[in-house]
């Protein structure tokens, strides 16, 4: 019977402890879950208030004590409806009274909330009673005047972007990009292209995009639309109304506005800045004078000749005037430079569409060409023979030209210069007005 009794007692406390255990479990679950439904309480933009049957607080997240100036602490057990500004308090203590009475579970009103400081709040209040085995109301408050400050500063900056989009002294346009379709222009981007706003509103940007650039500006458009970039920004072409096209440096970045993807783009002219930079980069490849390539231009295309050509493929031809510094000393350097650019043309037309003619330095011009080149130097030679007149000067020209060709695989371009070069001082001991190889 003793023994019975000792196992009896330990059954007995082992199903305690279970009983301990899985009431510490349980309790430690409602804390956890409590806690988790606090953090999302207070994680929620609007204040929410548990209340009583008797309209006593029992229960608010951090918003409602932001909203109320007051901690949470504070708030629990005081009444609702103390809160309610004066004017508002009869009206909400009927609709609370009423409440269990709607069809509708849930009521919404709007009144003036008091804060602790005693300053007002329009709030937007919905009423949710809870269900039938749970007593009390839980109360979601809405800052109203939150709402209306931030519809105020959004239109506020939509005024002041529309102000600065349509006073910019660069060309600007808002653009679908659902559709590619200018959906705004201002007044600076109409000039630019010589067309009105209202010709530009609704136009494809393909419709004034050079095609040219159409495939790069679509690539950049892409990457916006995929959402690989926000922005990006090109230099291409628009057309004008006279169908002549600007350069510009067009910016695009991305906004929303009533949930429609627009693009904002900055559109400069640049056309100016672009001519005057390629003003500048022919005149560091041509001769002031004659307009033909000088010596920098020229040993850069006979280097790339050079680098796909075949043995004896390339040819140069040196070709320098003879007697050209008597004329120059005795008649003046406005004459000289006449003679130079008379002659410039004469060799222009006598070479083919690939012969590269260059000017060298004062009265010396380079060849460059693929083939045989003795022919083409006869026909340069010969190119020169008619007289000059230049004012009431007839002056009589001749030329001693010297030629090379790369008749050994991998000669560079001075190589080449080099051997005509002594080849065109060879035809001038031989007497001038010759060819010599």
């Amino acid at each position: 019977v003793g023994f019975v009794v000792v196992v009896a007692i330990a059954l007995v406390v082992i199903d305690r402890r279970r009983v301990r255990r899985r009431l510490h479990a349980t309790v430690d679950e409602l804390v956890t879950a409590n806690q988790r439904i606090h953090r999302l309480l207070d994680g929620l933009p609007d204040a929410v208030l548990g209340i009583d049957d008797d309209g006593a607080i029992n229960s608010a997240n951090e918003r409602a004590a932001a909203l109320t100036g007051r901690s949470v602490e504070e708030l629990l057990g005081r009444s609702f409806i103390g809160f309610v500004a004066d004017d508002d308090r009869d009206d909400i203590t009927d609709r609370w009274r009423r409440l269990g009475l709607d069809t509708d579970p849930a009521t919404t009103s709007a009144f003036e909330l008091v804060d602790r400081s005693g300053a007002t709040h329009l709030v937007e209040a919905s009423l949710h009673p809870l269900s039938d085995d749970a007593e009390g109301t839980v109360v979601v408050l809405r800052d109203v005047d939150d709402r209306e400050r931030t519809t105020a500063a959004l239109e506020q900056a939509r005024r002041r972007f529309q102000q600065a989009f349509h006073s910019a002294p660069t060309g600007m346009a808002l653009v679908r990009l659902s559709d590619n379709r200018i959906v705004d222009a201002n007044q600076s981007l109409a000039d630019l292209l010589d067309h009105s706003r209202r010709y530009l509103l609704g136009r494809s940007m393909r419709e004034i995009t050079h095609s040219d650039d159409l495939r790069a500006a679509a690539a950049e458009r892409a990457r916006i639309e995929l959402g690989i970039d926000d922005s990006y920004g090109v230099e291409q072409r628009y057309m004008r109304r006279d169908g002549e096209f600007v350069w510009a440096r067009t910016r695009v970045s991305t906004t929303e506005d009533d949930g429609q993807l627009l693009a904002i783009t900055h559109i400069e002219d640049v056309t100016e800045q672009r001519r005057a930079a390629e003003q500048l980069r022919y005149a560091a490849r041509h001769d002031d004078l004659t307009g033909l390539p000088n010596r920098s231009f020229l040993m850069h295309k006979l280097h790339d000749r050079l680098g796909t050509a075949d043995v004896d493929e390339v040819a140069v031809l040196f070709v320098d005037l003879d007697q050209f510094k008597v004329i120059n000393d005795s008649l003046g350097h406005e004459v000289g430079d006449e003679l130079i650019r008379e002659v410039a043309t004469r060799l222009r037309s006598a070479l083919r569409d690939d012969d590269v003619l260059a000017r060298f330095g004062g009265d010396e011009f380079i060849v460059v060409l693929e083939g045989e080149p003795v022919d083409v130097a006869e026909r340069l030679r010969r190119a020169i023979h008619p007289p000059v007149q230049i004012g009431e000067h007839e002056l009589f020209v001749t030329a001693s030209i010297g030629y090379s060709t790369n008749h050994e695989l991998g000669m560079s371009p001075n190589d080449l210069l080099r051997d005509a070069d002594a080849a065109m001082y060879r035809a001038k001991a031989r007497g001038r007005d010759c060819v010599e190889a």
